[in-house]
């Protein structure tokens, strides 16, 4: 679905927003010159996976689970400036901002602040609560901070709604609210799996394989990115990712099923796991579903790494049966801080 409003700029001049909503049916000729401005592929800037999800998002592909809507300024017969916001249609307390990106030819005419807040206001008026993004840029970090974002983790940084009144917002959030249930992850948790890994971990291994760190000296950078790589690991090695979901919809852990290649190590695929503290007696329930989806792809092994200082963590896998297999001292440093790894394997 595309709309167009009126917008006013700066200079008092009328122009159009375009809000477009992929719907999985009618897709605009538009998309093709959008993708080019924000993708910027003779310069590119994001990741290959993100710019997999970008156009999947355009093309309306992930419109069954995704509620993302994309916003864009057009001068002069072009795309001059664009921002989304990725929501789940299942869940839009929790949102992603995406692709924010003012063709340089239209920059210093507020096109983004614009952008940034036609969407919060949408956002907000939806029942929108959190919503996160990523940015090392110091200048888009202030821009930022004017609609409501204020700093989370490294990168990272997170919008709070009017209507979240808690004292530590993750510890409310990621609170015990009932049973959770183990389902496949889709393109449509990309918030909240960018949130739960994110968050701030006692866990120094987050994901092994996605090198994904909690300690203070490793600055956290990545966001938009998280869910995309995961499912186009999936896609193109096999293996899987899993969720583990509240019945009001939180994301409290994940697990992942990971082939470094399906060559040579076909029959080893890696398993690793992030939950949060209150849901950690459900941790099983994630592995079951990664250790079954090895066995019916003809893997001999499942083998996880973990830290040696994630103890936690390796009793999780010890209780399921993985036994420890080897050693490597000293793999891990952060400031001065320094463990070894520890390889665990599951004998299907």
């Amino acid at each position: 679905m595309l709309t167009r409003e009126s917008l006013q700029l700066k200079s008092g001049d009328l122009t159009e927003v375009l809000c477009y909503q992929p719907d999985g049916t009618d897709v605009p000729d538009m998309i093709a010159s959008l993708w080019d401005m924000v993708i910027r592929p003779r310069d590119p800037w994001i990741s290959r996976v993100e710019t997999l999800y970008f156009s999947r998002m355009l093309a309306g592909e992930l419109a069954e689970t995704n509620d993302d809507v994309s916003y864009s300024i057009w001068l002069d017969g072009r795309p001059a400036a664009h921002v989304a916001m990725q929501r789940a249609r299942n869940y839009r307390e929790a949102g992603l901002v995406s692709y924010v990106m003012t063709d340089p030819d239209f920059r210093g005419m507020g096109l983004c602040h614009l952008l940034m807040e036609r969407m919060m206001d949408d956002f907000w008026a939806e029942g929108g609560s959190y919503a996160l993004l990523g940015t090392g840029n110091p200048v888009a970090h202030a821009i930022y901070r004017q609609y409501g974002f204020g700093d989370y983790n490294g990168h990272v940084m997170r919008y709070l709604s009017d209507t979240v009144q808690a004292d530590n917002v993750d510890a409310d959030y990621f609170a015990h609210h009932g049973p959770a249930v183990a389902r496949p992850g889709g393109w449509g948790d990309a918030p909240r799996v960018a949130w739960l890994y994110a968050k701030p971990s006692e866990w120094f291994v987050k994901d092994y394989l996605e090198a994904l760190y909690g300690h203070p000296a490793i600055e956290h950078t990545r966001c938009g990115s998280v869910l995309p790589s995961m499912m186009v690991n999936t896609e193109e090695r096999g293996g899987g990712l899993w969720v583990l979901e509240t019945g009001d919809r939180r994301l409290v852990g994940a697990a992942t099923l990971t082939y470094f290649d399906q060559t040579g190590q076909s029959t080893a695929p890696v398993i690793d796991f992030l939950v949060v503290p209150d849901y950690l007696g459900q941790a099983d329930t994630l592995l079951h579903c990664a250790i079954g989806a090895a066995e019916t792809t003809g893997a001999r092994f499942v083998r996880a790494y973990l830290a040696a200082c994630d103890t936690e963590k390796a009793d999780i896998v010890q209780q399921m049966g993985f036994r420890h297999e080897a050693l490597l001292e000293g793999q891990f440093r952060a400031g001065d801080d320094a463990c070894d790894l520890h390889v665990y394997t599951y004998v299907l």
